[in-house]
């Protein structure tokens, strides 16, 4: 994502401990290091493992509703 620029003028995490390095490997992007997950124009970053998996269900959610989040969430989407 770095190289190709898709952070530039975009908010921008990663996990607390390398948010520092993002953001002098970064200038061009908003890193935001009390953020679990963060997107803008369809590009989106989490602060880790655990993040991505609450940004997921978060994605979800916005294109498909609150339901079929909690059922993915619990694993109950049949889609396994």
């Amino acid at each position: 994502m770095l190289p190709a620029g898709l952070l530039d003028g975009r908010p921008a995490i990663t996990h607390w401990a390398l948010a520092d390095e993002l953001a002098r490997r970064c200038p061009g992007a908003s890193v935001d290091s009390r953020a679990l997950f963060v997107g803008a124009d369809g590009v989106w970053t989490s602060a880790g493992v655990a993040a991505g998996i609450d940004l997921c269900l978060h994605l979800i959610r916005t294109a498909h509703g609150a339901e079929a989040a909690a059922e993915e969430r619990a694993g109950e989407s049949g889609a396994r």
